[in-house]
């Protein structure tokens, strides 16, 4: 599995990935956790404008990516009561092919890491529970920051965030 930058060309696969894993919030049905619904176009253009999104690529097929906004980026369109005073990154997606064995979701977070030695911070949907995803980022040593956001529909944000 190799991680990279994603390029124009992947969007499609962005995609496609993103409806595996999408909540319909509308109908309550759900294949996954995924609560954005932002489209292919949108995809291509956040890469076009040069957004932070990596793609795990296993045998040339895109199986995951995460999508991270650094602080400045973060702030102009969140209000979560995020440390202003320390520099850090935002998960704003992270989505792994499920059903695969390949630790996708680990090896991104592994990447990301790696290469921005700062706080990460990420959200989880307390309410509606997504316990799978807090789980997993209790795996990945990220902690429960106190803080949650209430926003639109009854639905609450966990904050948490990992520290290097």
């Amino acid at each position: 599995m190799i991680i990279r930058l994603a390029l124009e060309i992947d969007s499609k696969d962005i995609y496609k990935l993103s409806r595996i894993v999408h909540f319909d919030k509308e109908n309550f049905q759900s294949n996954g956790f995924l609560m954005a619904n932002i489209t292919e176009k949108q995809y291509k253009k956040f890469i076009l404008n040069k957004a932070k999104i990596f793609v795990a690529e296993d045998n040339g097929e895109i199986v995951g990516y995460v999508h991270i906004l650094n602080k400045e980026e973060y702030l102009k369109t969140n209000t979560h009561n995020l440390n202003k005073e320390i520099d850090y990154i935002y998960i704003k997606q992270i989505v792994a092919l499920p059903g695969t064995g390949l630790n996708i979701g680990h090896n991104l977070y592994k990447y990301i890491k790696e290469n921005f030695k700062i706080n990460i911070y990420a959200s989880v949907f307390s309410i509606p529970l997504n316990k799978r995803s807090l789980i997993f980022h209790d795996r990945e040593d990220f902690i429960d920051t106190g803080a949650e956001e209430e926003i639109s529909g009854n639905r609450v944000l966990k904050i948490l965030r990992f520290e290097p």
